[in-house]
């Protein structure tokens, strides 16, 4: 999503989702980002269902029941709320975490074999000079510094 000011008109525009709405009253803006931020609509996509799914499974687990005072565990509680953390941490949603390192493990695997087979050729030009170009309209004077440069120049050997 992206909100556009102009600063020569003051018209507000906004682009989402591949739209580009121009025009719009502050009022506009204003409901149109509570529709999309506040109230979002419910997700039809795999990943929308999974966040939602594990949303609701967390707003459905009942609340943890305070331990009576004068007990080991109420004396404890600080020590205690570090170790359901770190249970949280790593526990929850167990195999959930444990699919998505596996998978971030085997794009991982195929992304660098696939590069190590692409020949890859490198060449390097020493010494080229900078020049600035501008409009014919503009008369600022600019300087580059330093005004001779190295470029690196990498690409595929097959091009």
């Amino acid at each position: 999503m992206v909100v556009v000011v102009s600063e020569e008109t003051g018209s507000i525009s906004y682009a989402y989702k591949g739209q580009f709405v121009r025009g719009i009253t502050l009022e506009e803006l204003r409901a149109f980002l509570t529709t999309v931020l506040v109230n979002p609509a419910r997700s039809r996509n795999w990943v929308g269902w999974l966040r939602a799914w594990t949303t609701d499974r967390r707003k459905s687990a009942p609340p943890p029941t305070p331990a009576p005072s004068g007990s080991p565990a109420a004396t404890h509680s600080g020590s205690g709320k570090l170790i359901k953390f770190f249970h949280h941490i790593f526990f929850d949603d167990f195999w959930l975490k444990l699919f998505s390192m596996a998978l971030a493990l085997l794009i991982w695997l195929v992304v660098s074999f696939a590069s190590e087979k692409e020949k890859v050729k490198e060449r390097v030009f020493a010494a080229v000079p900078v020049q600035v170009v501008s409009t014919a309209s503009d008369v600022r004077s600019f300087q580059a510094i330093p005004e001779r440069i190295e470029v690196t120049v990498r690409g595929r050997a097959d091009y």
